[in-house]
């Protein structure tokens, strides 16, 4: 009978031992699945906060390309844009009727403001060169009526009176004759429009 009563105290003492195990895992696994939970529960926070600082970097995105659009289309209703139509020829120096004609270079033509904004301070920069390089002409010509320059070395006139056109919609072309007297013939020669967008 005792070692019944051995057998029986061992097998009490294996159940409890074996019941605080599986309690002790089955205590720990809900604690594992409590905090998995929310963990999960976190992951899925995260990326809704992911999700949502996409969709903000998206309309950030999206309101800098409008604002790029706006800027380009601000620019286009404000700026001008030069265009010309020019016939340009050097004279040399001649005589006729005992009148002694110097060196000119003519420029015939008009120029127009394709752009939607008013050309303020317009002209035509006159860039001319000798044969051997030497800057004869330098000067900036207003884009309306007659004009006539002359250089006794080399001209420049970096405060004229300068011309306003105004848009496509407008009065947007002007006339313009000039001719510029040289001591020297010039070889070649740029003539390039400048204005300015403001007064």
């Amino acid at each position: 009978m005792v070692k019944i009563n051995k057998a029986v105290a061992a097998l009490i003492v294996t159940i409890l031992l074996v019941s605080s195990v599986i309690g002790t895992i089955i205590y720990y696994n809900s604690i594992m699945n409590d905090e998995n939970s929310k963990n999960a529960s976190l992951q899925h926070q995260i990326s809704d906060k992911n999700n949502d600082t996409s969709t903000l970097a998206n309309q950030i995105l999206n309101l800098k390309n409008q604002l790029t659009n706006l800027t380009r289309i601000v620019t286009k209703l404000t700026s001008a844009n030069l265009v010309t139509s020019l016939a340009i020829k050097e004279y040399p120096a001649t005589i006729q009727y005992n009148i002694s004609y110097e060196n000119a270079l003519f420029i015939v033509g008009s120029v127009t403001n394709m752009g939607e904004g008013v050309a303020y301070n317009a002209g035509l920069h006159i860039v001319a060169y000798t044969v051997d390089n030497a800057l004869k002409i330098d000067m900036t010509v207003i884009l309306s009526g007659v004009g006539a320059g002359y250089d006794s070395s080399t001209y420049s006139d970096s405060h004229p009176q300068l011309s306003t056109l105004f848009s496509e919609y407008n009065t947007n072309s002007a006339s313009i004759a000039v001719a510029i007297q040289s001591q020297n013939l010039v070889s070649n020669w740029t003539v390039t429009p400048v204005w300015t967008n403001a007064p």
